[in-house]
């Protein structure tokens, strides 16, 4: 493996938690929005919950 490629890996185990933390704050589904984060993307699943804003309670 090169270390590219363990390099991005890394990323994602770290950033898609955090992506699951954020949609936390938010109120929504943090197991939900961390895995779509992995088979997504941390960005664009982020800027995707920041857009969508807080759940009405």
């Amino acid at each position: 493996m090169t270390a590219s490629t363990l390099g991005f890996l890394l990323g994602i185990l770290v950033f898609c938690p955090l992506v699951g933390y954020a949609a936390q704050k938010k109120g929504r589904n943090p197991f939900g929005w961390g895995i779509s984060a992995f088979f997504f993307s941390p960005l664009v699943v982020y800027l995707i919950l920041l857009l969508v804003g807080r759940r009405a309670v």
